[in-house]
């Protein structure tokens, strides 16, 4: 369906975009996750996709932390969504820390996976996504740990021009 809207006295077209249909969401405040050298799973979420050129909106926000001891430098750790074992999106994130400090991060995460079924026509069907966090360097004498997360996940269906 094709609708105009007047902007500044001119009339444009307006496309119908997805639709949102299914959405859930995972959330963590409770408790941290102190992170060593170990990839670390920190939520997940299953959708049910029903038609094969449907797509999934993914977002993850994840606070973590840094407390140091009698050093300075850096934290690297790297943030993943994976569908079912495969990495589909990540993003790397370094931490500056001071001698004595706490300093709080943000990790924010957006992905479209524009192939949910992974090449499998057969629906409807159950996917998984996965929020992992994987320490790529924790330097000796600090402690990094996530202290919350959200984590969500919402099928989309193709607009029908």
């Amino acid at each position: 369906m094709m609708m105009t809207e007047k902007e500044n006295g001119i009339s444009t077209i307006i496309r119908d975009r997805g639709i949102l249909t299914e959405f859930k969401f995972s959330e963590s405040f409770v408790s941290p996750r102190f992170l060593t050298t170990t990839p670390v799973v920190l939520s997940t979420i299953t959708l049910r996709i029903d038609d094969t050129a449907n797509q999934v909106w993914l977002n993850a926000i994840v606070n973590w932390a840094i407390s140091a001891g009698a050093v300075t430098g850096t934290a690297d750790l790297l943030f993943e969504i994976l569908r079912g074992n495969a990495v589909i999106y990540s993003i790397a994130q370094s931490g500056v820390f001071l001698p004595g400090s706490s300093t709080l991060f943000n990790a924010q995460l957006q992905h479209v996976d524009d192939n949910p079924l992974g090449g499998v026509n057969i629906t409807p069907a159950f996917v998984q996504y996965q929020l992992r966090v994987t320490p790529l360097v924790v330097p000796e004498l600090i402690t990094v740990s996530t202290l919350s997360q959200v984590f969500t996940a919402a099928e989309l269906k193709p607009a029908i021009c």
